[in-house]
């Protein structure tokens, strides 16, 4: 091993080349070596070697798919070898552009002084090298290590192996979860995958009308389609959780999806029976993306409170999806028309699925069975998972009445446009508050939070139920009623691990996401029911506070207690 600038230069060289570290991490890692080099203690060592015995992961080293391996081999496939390897260069590539928004927290937090879960009492002042604890209060704090410091007494401060104490308390935010491999990738194929979700009720809609239909008959074949997705997500998520296999479902769903989506394009005009059919065949087999991606966070984040940012990070994508789709809706039908737009999206989708599902990462992480000789059961066997789905129903219903109460508001004010606008403005405020909790998530458990947001969500759309209310304060009242939805379903997906069984995984998320798409439509239905008979004014104030106490009381049923692990609970 070299020694001198030229040694470190060299160092760092085959460091970058076979290491994924960042510069500060790597600097640490060559000063480290080369000290310990000049001291004689390992003169003949390789840099990259001490590294690996040291445990820092390797980049390419590897194509076994040891959890510890990254980059190209942590994907386990050659880079050059075809669509695989567009996958890997892909990967690497969103790796490094999004990553770079958290690179700086990512690189130097190795080596903060952290507080650690011992802490406590009054602050402290820094121990001398060697010399023993002060007292016997702070002695747990500061326990002499026994690596050498080079001066012939030992230390506590252990030698760099890339990768913070076991005892470090680190709070992941946004940037830190974008920086991790693989995840920015597995983000953006499910955000596109998951586009027809987001586009189809608008698409289905004008699909019917430039056919020359109804309002009637769009509306029965946009519900025909969600109660699709309905019955459809939980099936699939089963499947995948019995066979384990990702791949083939993901895949196979979305090519029965986009055949669906072509059928109501080419029979709108020909056979409303067909029409419906092929409506009810996209709805069931809309590929499981979400629960199979949120099954996947905790192989990526170990501690509970990683995933929490992870989840907020995903609820986040998926309301820029539902911000995006309508835009994109508008904008294929003025380029390919209504049933091309339908064509298009269902083609974007399944490139989506397809490039989500190719990801090695889905293949490789396989869910845990049951037992042999155990029955596979159901998720929904679990009373604190039961009461769980609850609180979502009825927390949906006052964000499915939403839809209803701001066409009746635009109605009553003269301006159908600002139905849109309100729509638009609450999922932008949904967008901010996913931001938010990713950047800053809770300390607390997810079980001692979801009562408390879904309060808070309920009686943060309570303002909307003013129908007489300036256009403008009403739209402020539209977009923060959206903050709390990604908060709250953030700390419902991390708390649904935690009350299944392990192989009940991605059907648990596959029936949290029916769970709201019952109460959204609920809440759609009554709310038009109301406005209905009631009329604009009376119906908006009524169906608001109806939609709201349902909220309340699915909250308030869902106490600490009642939803929290059943570990916990004993």
């Amino acid at each position: 091993m070299r020694t001198g600038v030229a040694g470190e230069a060299q160092a760092g060289s085959d460091l970058r080349q076979h290491f994924e570290l960042d510069p500060p991490v790597l600097l640490m890692g060559v000063e480290h070596l080369v000290v310990e080099e000049r001291r004689g203690r390992h003169p003949e060592v390789d840099v990259r070697t001490a590294l690996r015995d040291r445990g820092v992961p390797q980049l390419g080293g590897r194509d076994d798919g040891h959890p510890e391996s990254v980059g190209p081999g942590r994907l386990g496939v050659d880079p050059q070898s075809g669509a695989l390897g567009a996958v890997a260069a892909l990967d690497e590539l969103l790796h490094r552009v999004l990553g770079v928004l958290g690179q700086r927290e990512h690189s130097v937090a190795p080596f903060r002084r952290y507080r650690t879960n011992h802490d406590s009492g009054p602050p402290r002042t820094r121990q001398p090298p060697c010399a023993p604890a002060r007292d016997a209060a702070h002695s747990r704090s500061w326990t002499p290590g026994p690596w050498s410091n080079g001066r012939g007494c030992t230390t506590s401060r252990r030698p760099f192996d890339g990768h913070p104490p076991p005892h470090v308390v680190e709070w992941m935010t946004m940037r830190n979860v974008l920086a991790v491999r693989g995840v920015p990738y597995l983000l953006a194929t499910s955000f596109v995958g998951r586009l027809p979700s987001s586009m189809a009720a608008l698409a289905f809609v004008r699909l019917v009308l430039d056919a020359g239909g109804g309002y009637g008959f769009a509306s029965t074949l946009t519900a025909v389609y969600i109660v699709g997705g309905m019955v459809g997500q939980p099936v699939l998520a089963r499947i995948v959780d019995r066979t384990g296999r990702r791949r083939p479902v993901l895949v196979g769903a979305a090519a029965a999806a986009t055949l669906g989506f072509a059928g109501a394009a080419l029979a709108v005009s020909v056979s409303p029976v067909a029409t419906l059919v092929a409506g009810l065949v996209a709805g069931l087999a809309t590929p499981p993306l979400e629960s199979v991606l949120r099954s996947l966070w905790p192989a990526f984040f170990p501690d509970p409170r990683e995933r929490t940012s992870a989840y907020a990070v995903d609820a986040a994508v998926q309301e820029i999806a539902f911000v995006v789709g309508p835009l994109l809706t508008a904008g294929g039908i003025l380029v390919f028309g209504a049933d091309g737009n339908v064509l298009a999206m269902a083609a974007v989708g399944l490139v989506g699925a397809v490039a989500f599902a190719i990801h090695p990462r889905i293949r490789r992480a396989e869910p845990i069975l049951p037992p042999v000789g155990d029955a596979h059961g159901s998720p929904l066997g679990s009373p604190p998972f039961r009461r769980l789905l609850v609180l979502v129903v009825t927390m949906a219903v006052s964000v499915g009445a939403l839809t209803i109460t701001a066409s009746a508001f635009a109605e009553a004010a003269g301006e159908p446009a600002l139905s849109s606008w309100a729509i638009a403005l609450n999922g932008l405020g949904a967008l901010v508050g996913a931001l938010l909790a990713a950047r800053f998530p809770f300390r607390a458990p997810p079980e001692r939070l979801v009562r408390r947001l879904g309060l808070v969500l309920a009686a943060g759309y309570l303002p909307t139920a003013i129908a007489l209310a300036p256009v403008g304060l009403w739209l402020v009242f539209a977009a923060l009623a959206g903050l709390t939805l990604p908060v709250l379903l953030a700390q419902v997906f991390a708390l649904t691990p935690a009350l299944v069984e392990e192989h009940h995984g991605n059907e648990a998320n596959a029936w949290v996401i029916s769970a709201f798409a019952v109460g959204n439509a609920g809440g759609t239905i009554l709310a038009g029911q109301v406005i209905g008979a009631a009329g604009p004014t009376t119906g908006i104030l009524v169906a608001v506070l109806v939609c709201a106490g349902i909220g309340l009381a699915g909250a308030a049923q869902a106490s600490p207690r009642g939803v929290a692990p059943r570990a916990s609970a004993d």
